[in-house]
């Protein structure tokens, strides 16, 4: 294994992690660019290939904060910017729809933190006279 390509190609993949590509991205941009395969699976071994799969990308953007309508639809039918996604994930999109309504549901009833509550103080009820008259 010739060290100064190994480190070359490991040089390579830290610039293209910083650049946001996934493994399979680097490993095919190195190819393309004259790597020995040898040399990239030294240089990309680091990089886990971490299973996903829609859902649980899903409901961690879900997660993030409250989503308008239109952005949940666009990902989950894959357009615009965020990446394909399968024809079962489309053929469900009421279903994904109805997960994004309930999660901003959550997401409105959240409390603010208190620095953006409001100074006002809290009306509390007050406790209702017993019905029953003592004789």
């Amino acid at each position: 294994m010739n060290a100064v390509n190994t480190n070359t190609a490991a040089a390579r993949v830290s610039a293209l992690v910083a650049e946001g590509k996934d493994k399979r991205i680097i490993e095919a941009m190195l190819t393309i660019e004259g790597f020995t395969p040898k040399d990239i699976k030294e240089a990309t071994k680091s990089l886990a290939q971490k299973k996903t799969n829609f859902a649980a990308e899903y409901y961690n953007w879900l997660a993030s904060g409250k989503r308008d309508m239109k952005d949940v639809e666009a990902y989950i039918m894959g357009k615009g910017e965020f990446g394909k996604t399968s024809s079962n994930v489309q053929n469900h999109l009421s279903h994904y729809k109805n997960i994004a309504e309930l999660a901003n549901t959550i997401w409105s009833a959240k409390p603010k933190p208190e620095s953006e509550a409001t100074a006002e103080p809290e009306v509390k009820a007050e406790p209702k006279a017993d019905k029953k008259k003592a004789k």
